[in-house]
């Protein structure tokens, strides 16, 4: 199975979902490590279900956390990625980790404002993950998210059907997209149908 761009799939947690991502072609499973998220899992489930996968990529979205307190604690665990969020440049400048750096996405922004605060990170973090729940992306703001992705390493995670990831795909240089998992509606069990329909229809033809 191959997809047209990088995916992303957010706080992933349960098996259903990791192994149908992991079966479609997606690059990226993220887990929530944030006990005050409603999304949280355990060291010890991620382990349990990244040990039934292979191919993927594992990211620990600490997000708030400090970084340093967090790759103390787990030190002991594998990860491919660690994702953070309103983190200074300082503390993210010594760590050993591939970075994926979010932010979110709000009217106000810009080319400009974003290249003002973020080009010193640029050589320290791998991915933007510029993210938001805007369900249809006006046109300026397609336009500066096309600028900032002519400079900088863009996943784009908004609340979008496949059929308007795929016009942006078009029409930006992003690398990628980020889509949110799913709970479990009982064990064992998860309705797939949102990421599905995204995926489909961002496969190649």
């Amino acid at each position: 199975m191959s997809l047209k761009t990088l995916v992303k799939i957010n706080h992933v947690s349960n098996l259903s979902d990791a192994r149908y991502c992991a079966g479609m072609g997606v690059e990226m499973l993220g887990f929530e490590f944030n006990t005050a998220s409603t999304h949280y899992v355990t060291p010890q489930k991620m382990k349990e279900i990244s040990g039934w996968l292979s191919g993927v990529k594992i990211v620990a979205e600490i997000n708030n956390l400090k970084p340093e307190n967090f790759i103390e604690t787990f030190e002991e665990i594998h990860f491919d990625y660690i994702q953070v969020q309103n983190i200074l440049l300082k503390n993210i400048k010594d760590l050993n980790y591939p970075i994926i750096y979010k932010i979110e996405w709000n009217e106000e922004n810009t080319f400009g404002k974003f290249d003002a605060y973020f080009n010193d990170f640029k050589n320290y973090v791998s991915y933007f993950l510029i993210s938001s729940e805007i369900e249809k992306i006006k046109p300026e703001d397609l336009k500066e998210i096309n600028l900032i992705s002519e400079k900088y390493n863009v996943l784009l995670n908004f609340n979008l059907s496949g059929e308007d990831f795929n016009h942006i795909l078009l029409e930006t240089k992003i690398k990628g997209i980020a889509i949110n998992g799913n709970t479990e509606i009982k064990l064992g069990y998860t309705n797939t149908d949102s990421i599905a329909d995204i995926l489909e229809t961002i496969e190649e033809e």
